[in-house]
């Protein structure tokens, strides 16, 4: 007899072959990929971008731009103010600066291009691995601290706040430009006619926060309506609790006191009913004495009488 026996092969392999992802896994690790995507390129904007600050909505380059005497020094401060005014340029392209604020307040954007600017310039920026962007950090925190000005997030908190105010003291918003321009560069009609349409914006938010304090009140009237009625109960009888407990004090440090002066009059009183108690006690003595004498007399007097 001839035996043909199958090719078998061992149970890792074949396991290993048979299993399939199933489409809810490869949903589930596609989505996981997606959201560490997007955390990744959240962690790779600047500040301004994340915290929503204030940007610029016209860029000059010159500003960028030094003369210092040091030609390697000026060539290493105009690399780092190109390098700076591009990367603002491609915010700006990537997340537009609101341009146009409504009377309400709020921002007015269009969505512009990725791949273009009003000025058709192209930016060509090469993307940063977070890697070099963690290593860019640690290196500037280093140098932060090298020069005495201490953690980079409270240094340049502290900067921006110092130069917003600074800047933010000296421009209003023109309602003719449609943004906020420099005070000294307006006429007093503009100037006017911003202060009207501020006091507008925020005569608005007045009465909407007023509205909506009233919703409030009076959704708490019909939540909490049984407890407040039960807390004016509670306080009202708390008070005169009060009320009560200081009467009684009063009255008891009246008490007590009045003890306190019965207590040091007692013996001038005692003295006093003493030499009134000796007093009395001579003159009874002396009455006594004129009561025998009469008492003799009478005798005296009824014997003669009768003799």
């Amino acid at each position: 007899y001839e035996i043909s026996m199958p090719n078998i092969e061992e149970e890792g392999e074949s396991s290993a072959k048979r299993v399939v992802e199933d489409a809810a896994e490869i949903d589930k690790k596609n989505e996981i990929a997606k959201i560490a995507a997007q955390e990744a390129e959240w962690r790779s904007r600047n500040e301004a971008v994340k915290r929503d600050l204030p940007r610029p909505t016209k860029l000059d380059e010159n500003v960028f731009s030094c003369s210092i005497a040091d030609p390697a020094i000026n060539e290493i401060f105009n690399d780092v103010g190109k390098v700076a005014y591009d990367l603002i340029k491609l915010d700006d392209v990537k997340f537009p600066v609101a341009s146009i604020v409504g009377v309400d307040g709020r921002k007015k954007t269009k969505k512009k291009k990725l791949n273009k600017i009003q000025s058709n310039e192209v930016i060509d920026l090469h993307e940063c691995a977070e890697e070099d962007l963690t290593i860019a950090k640690t290196l500037i925190e280093e140098e932060m601290k090298r020069s005495n000005y201490g953690p980079l997030d409270t240094y340049a908190m502290f900067k921006f706040n110092e130069s917003w105010a600074d800047i933010h003291s000296a421009m209003v918003f023109s309602p003719e430009c449609k943004m906020k321009v420099n005070a000294d560069e307006i006429s007093n009609d503009d100037m006017m006619n911003s202060l009207k349409l501020e006091y507008v914006r925020l005569r608005q938010a007045i009465d909407k926060i007023a509205a909506k304090a009233e919703k409030l009140e009076a959704r708490l009237g019909l939540t909490q309506g049984g407890y407040m009625k039960r807390a004016d109960i509670m306080t009202s009888s708390i008070i005169s609790a009060h009320d009560i407990v200081d009467t009684a004090a009063i009255e008891h440090s009246c008490f007590k006191r009045l003890e306190e002066i019965e207590v040091l009059a007692i013996p001038k009183r005692i003295s006093v009913a003493k030499e009134a108690l000796e007093k009395e006690q001579v003159i009874e003595t002396m009455l006594q004495r004129e009561y025998a004498n009469l008492l003799d007399e009478t005798r005296l007097m009824k014997e003669k009488s009768n003799g």
